[in-house]
């Protein structure tokens, strides 16, 4: 019958934004399923993908917008698992919203995973962002940069670095000074 379907799924999608909203009105309910029933974040996930995949939500990058800063704002505040799975979720919701690679690969570096943050920065190094203003390169250094100054360090940063080019670069411009 067309139309239980049709009440079927419009439940599922309200269920599905309800999940949605308690998560971005409360990032720790995001990470209290990770931690306490990680099965249930991924149905959550999944849900969401899956009606995001047949266009029945309009507004992935949104949720990829708040999700991204969630993210940062972990990775400011030294919570690096929290970070990553806010940058999952952007991912998630909008894998177009290149400014996420930033914070994903400095999440992944963070949680000890240079494979998989390696594989980012040589995948989207040369992508843009802010209408093609910036570049995810200097994205990424920036963050290395901003995340330095703030204190927060890694033996990888100079991987990161050296991947990228930025030592080749600032020694060409301290030779021609």
């Amino acid at each position: 019958n067309a139309s239980t379907d049709t009440i079927e799924l419009s439940e599922y999608r309200r269920k599905i934004i309800n999940d949605i909203n308690i998560l971005s009105l409360n990032p720790d309910i995001l990470f209290s399923y990770v931690e306490d029933e990680p099965d249930l974040f991924y149905q959550v996930i999944g849900r969401y993908k899956l009606l995001l995949n047949e266009n029945k939500i309009q507004n992935g990058e949104l949720i990829a917008v708040s999700a991204n800063s969630q993210s940062y704002s972990n990775l400011e505040q030294k919570k690096f698992r929290k970070a990553l799975v806010w940058a999952d979720l952007a991912y998630i919701a909008d894998p177009t919203f290149n400014i996420l690679y930033t914070n994903l690969a400095l999440a992944y570096l963070l949680n000890d995973d240079w494979p998989k943050a390696k594989e980012i920065y040589e995948t989207y190094q040369d992508s843009t962002y802010f209408n093609g203003t910036q570049t995810c390169k200097q994205g990424f250094l920036d963050d290395l940069d901003e995340m330095e100054k703030i204190g927060i360090t890694h033996p990888d940063f100079q991987k990161v670095r050296e991947l990228l080019g930025a030592t080749e670069e600032k020694e060409e411009t301290t030779t021609n000074d």
